[in-house]
């Protein structure tokens, strides 16, 4: 899969960048805290912006 394909895919339709980070195991647990604060309001995921890292948490609001 090449990079543009990867990109359509992490920021897809209603899909938002909101924090990116190198070190993965903090980003985890940003995304932990999140989503203990909204839970069941909001679908979190953590992509790759390279082959390894650094990375990137993307958000949406469930339907």
């Amino acid at each position: 899969m090449n990079d543009t394909a990867t990109q359509n895919i992490q920021r897809g339709p209603n899909w938002l960048v909101i924090a990116q980070e190198e070190d993965l195991p903090r980003l985890r647990k940003t995304v932990r805290r999140l989503q203990q604060a909204y839970p069941g309001r909001y679908d979190f995921r953590i992509n790759p912006m390279g082959k390894s890292g650094p990375w990137e948490v993307s958000v949406r609001h469930r339907d």
